[in-house]
């Protein structure tokens, strides 16, 4: 193991953004689901599909995820991650009907494995061994805190803009964290 000088503190929040962007990502549809039953006449059970797609990619592909890591690395599999993410959100965002909103649910889900797999190897790596503790429990928050600007942002964005629109502003915070990158 490498001994780091000092703690990358900057690197370190740019990983766990990136988890608050994969959050967001995965959140998003429960508040959006009454919109998306409107607009897609979607059945309960479609709004469930569309729901969990995202999470059941994500435990499809955990494994191929921590292996694809190990070859790539940790930075550049947070960076597929974060454009993984910005291309679904997009991609979903123009979908005509239920089929393909599945399919870039799914993509995201990969987005949010690649990300959730990387981002703590990444800050494991940029952490000093005494800062370790408090690095890994910033990381810790990226599920609740994408969550909660979720859940808080979601109403009016969905006032605002519809389903596409929430969509198209969580395809916006993973390219915002791309930049950062």
């Amino acid at each position: 193991m490498t001994v780091i000088a000092s703690t990358h503190w900057r690197g370190i929040v740019i990983a766990f953004l990136a988890g608050v962007a994969a959050a967001m990502a995965l959140t998003k549809a429960s508040p959006a689901a009454l919109e998306l039953q409107r607009a897609l006449q979607l059945s309960l059970a479609q709004i469930g599909w569309v729901m969990s797609a995202g999470t059941l990619a994500t435990c499809a592909l955990g494994v191929a995820s921590g292996q694809l890591g190990y070859w790539r690395g940790a930075r550049a599999l947070l960076r597929d991650g974060l454009l993984v993410l910005l291309c679904a959100g997009v991609f979903s965002a123009l979908v005509p009907d239920t089929f393909w909103l599945l399919c870039g649910r799914g993509l995201e889900g990969l987005g949010v494995v690649l990300i959730t797999v990387a981002a703590p190897t990444l800050i494991a790596g940029l952490a000093q061994r005494r800062d370790m503790g408090l690095a890994m429990g910033i990381w810790a928050l990226w599920m609740p805190v994408g969550g909660l600007c979720m859940m808080v942002f979601a109403p009016i964005l969905l006032d605002a803009f519809g389903w596409r629109g929430l969509w198209s502003v969580s395809a916006l915070a993973a390219l915002l964290v791309l930049g950062l990158l």
